[in-house]
């Protein structure tokens, strides 16, 4: 597949392409069965925090859907790397100083967790993305869905 990503129906509905060209649309799309996911038995306590709050804030968008507990999980084991990236980072700070020969040499090196968190937090904005929570996802997306009018629908496809 070449190009951009493809939108979701719902987003494209959602943001009023679908009524702009509905030859767009993908009548075929699966649609997941709404609902809270079963939590994985294996996060760690800091996952498993974030999954809860996840579920809450997702269910109050009303996008919680079960097809979404893989992304939640990398989501989550994610963020809970995150923490412990930012507690190592936070006590032994940005960078290291190294030093050699009784003291007569000194090295400065960046901290390898520093390095880690700035990955997890690339990784966190992705999949924050991905599930539309960031500022510029919900942008894009209406949350109020208005009720489809077939033979409005019907006489603006005749006109194109």
């Amino acid at each position: 597949m070449r190009g951009r990503k493809p939108t979701a129906t719902r987003t494209k509905h959602l943001t009023g392409a679908a009524a702009k060209n509905p030859k767009r649309l993908n009548r075929n799309e699966p649609k997941p069965a709404s609902g809270k996911p079963r939590k994985p038995s294996h996060l760690d306590a800091i996952a498993s925090t974030k999954w809860s709050q996840l579920c809450k804030v997702l269910d109050e968008m009303g996008m919680l859907t079960k097809a979404d507990s893989d992304l939640m999980e990398a989501y989550c084991v994610t963020y809970s790397g995150y923490r412990q990236a930012l507690t190592s980072v936070t006590k032994t700070g940005q960078v290291l100083v190294l030093k050699s020969d009784g003291g007569k040499s000194v090295e400065v090196r960046r901290n390898p967790y520093s390095v880690e968190l700035h990955k997890y937090m690339d990784r966190l904005t992705k999949l924050l993305a991905e599930m539309g929570l960031t500022p510029s996802a919900r942008s894009r997306v209406s949350a109020v869905e208005e009720p489809t009018d077939v033979l409005m629908e019907f006489i603006r496809a005749s006109k194109n």
